[in-house]
């Protein structure tokens, strides 16, 4: 097969483009290869030769990718170096000059084709870098500025804002010709070395010019960022910068959600193989091995939400080592999901949900309003009888928190169900019944606190607490309306409106604080 060809032949006569091939099993096997270019679990290098194999037997027999195209140039120039870039290049002007109407992603999907290109550009630099590009002929470098240039005429002829070609540009115009080669000065005796001033990289000095050229760097610079996630997980896995950095990498240049047609997105779903593979982990309780299958798909499917849930679970389940890891995840995650209002309620173009009915519950504990709600202590210093029951009951709720942070929620509700057996007062009974119901939530078992939150309202209708202990109602009042909250139910949501309409006649102020949450 002659790579040199591939952007000129047709697949056939009557589909010179083929078909799409992204669902295609060749296509998932070439996508988990180049995978492992931002992969933390990923045991070994990527396979170039396997990449140029499968890549170029999508674009001979299957379909005209731009995106596959891109991964057998880049993989071109990892085997074989000038000469790899050349064929690529070639390629890459061919495929844009004979079959840019009818390639794939289709011009609909405009942005794929741009995120292909983006990808090529950022990733050809990157290995050129790798090269020792002064043994380059200076025939062969006008060759290659030439094909360059004749991209970079048929991007901004297709294109409204076609990505910069000035980063691979800028490699080719630092090439010397052997003109330009001079014998480096001898330095004067008088000068030591350390008072040499060090050069400054290019990279370094460089201006930013225009918005295109801002974006490119930033698009660098979030791709360092990856490469910084990957290098930490190396190092600790358990470590919070890990998680943290691979969501600020992948998230940070999404400002909206994705189109939506019939309430479906055209984001491809995750294979079925992947899925299977999660809940079979889950179910051996195999949890680094759930942390690291998970994460790894991070970047492949940004907006498949599951998959910051399993992770979460996984860290949460390694102890308290990943504790910080998990306030991460939960962090970046939720921020991430108050950004974009109805990222939760995402569809795959299959229709499948790109967050579950768990992940919803879970994306609902976590949320940036909820989590000050659920996470709020309960006050018992305003509450209890005395000094020494305040100090005993705080100790205690303390420590039963504690216990269903490091995954024994069922010590704790013993703990607590305990102290409500031996209480003295209605008024104790119902403070640990609040600390109850609380530890429950929080530990994402919020179907097992109703009937708590049940026996709440009844004491407070009961004993009257909203004319004769307003303050402790309000409490109450508070742990139910944020129990109800986390379900999706309707019946539940009615009750939460309930509930708050209650709150706002003891304490307006608060009533419009958590309506905003």
């Amino acid at each position: 097969m002659d790579i040199c060809l591939l952007g000129k032949e047709p697949i056939n006569p009557n589909q010179p483009t083929g078909s799409d091939v992204r669902y295609e099993p060749e296509f998932e096997e070439l996508q988990a290869e180049i995978d492992k270019l931002s992969s933390p679990s990923a045991t070994g290098g990527i396979d170039w030769k396997k990449v140029t194999i499968l890549a170029s037997t999508i674009l001979a027999k299957k379909s005209k990718d731009i995106l596959v195209a891109s991964y057998l140039s880049v993989a071109q120039i990892h085997t074989n170096e000038i000469e790899g870039l050349a064929i690529g290049l070639r390629l890459y002007h061919d495929l844009l000059e004979q079959f840019w109407e009818d390639l794939y992603p289709p011009k609909k999907r405009m942005r794929g084709r741009r995120g292909a290109i983006e990808w090529w550009l950022e990733k050809t630099e990157s290995a050129l870098k790798q090269l020792n590009l002064n043994s380059v002929s200076p025939e062969k470098v006008e060759q290659l500025k030439e094909n360059l240039e004749q991209i970079d005429k048929l991007l901004n002829e297709k294109l409204q804002k076609p990505p910069s070609v000035r980063g691979v540009q800028r490699l080719f115009e630092t090439i010397p010709s052997p003109s330009e080669e001079k014998p480096e000065p001898k330095v004067p005796p008088e000068l030591k070395p350390e008072k040499l001033q060090k050069k400054v990289p290019l990279s370094q000095a460089e201006d930013i010019v225009s918005e295109k050229e801002s974006q490119r760097i930033l698009r660098v610079g979030l791709q360092k960022i990856n490469q910084v996630a990957v290098f930490c997980w190396g190092i600790d896995p358990a470590s919070p910068q890990v998680y943290r950095y691979a969501r600020i990498a992948v998230w940070t240049p999404v400002d909206v959600l994705p189109p939506v047609i019939n309430g479906r997105t055209r984001i491809p779903p995750p294979a079925t193989h992947a899925r299977k593979l999660f809940n079979d982990l889950r179910k051996k309780g195999d949890w680094k091995a759930l942390l690291k299958s998970a994460e790894q798909k991070l970047s492949q499917f940004i907006f498949w939400l599951d998959l910051n849930r399993l992770v979460a679970e996984a860290l949460a389940e390694l102890g308290d080592r990943y504790q910080k890891a998990l306030d991460a995840v939960c962090q970046e995650t939720a921020f991430w999901a108050h950004r974009l209002p109805g990222l939760n309620d995402l569809l795959f173009s299959d229709g499948s949900p790109c967050a579950d009915t768990e992940t919803k519950q879970w994306m609902k504990s976590i949320a940036l309003g909820t989590i000050a709600v659920m996470a709020e202590p309960i006050d018992i210093s305003k509450s209890a009888s005395n000094a020494q029951v305040e100090n005993q009951m705080a100790e205690t709720i303390q420590k039963a928190q504690d216990l269903a942070k490091k995954k024994k929620l069922v010590e704790s509700v013993e703990s607590i169900q305990q102290k409500i057996r031996n209480s003295f007062s209605q008024r104790e009974t119902l403070l640990w019944r609040l600390a109850l119901s609380q530890i429950i939530v929080s530990s994402k078992q919020a179907e097992l606190a109703v009937p708590h939150f049940e026996q709440i309202l009844q004491d407070i209708e009961m004993y009257r607490l909203e004319k004769w202990d307003p303050e402790l109602a309000l409490k109450g009042f508070k742990a139910v309306w944020a129990g109800f909250n986390t379900y999706s139910d309707k019946t539940f949501k009615t009750r939460a409106v309930d509930t708050l309409n209650r709150i706002a006649r003891l304490d307006p102020a608060e009533a419009l604080r958590l309506k905003k949450r």
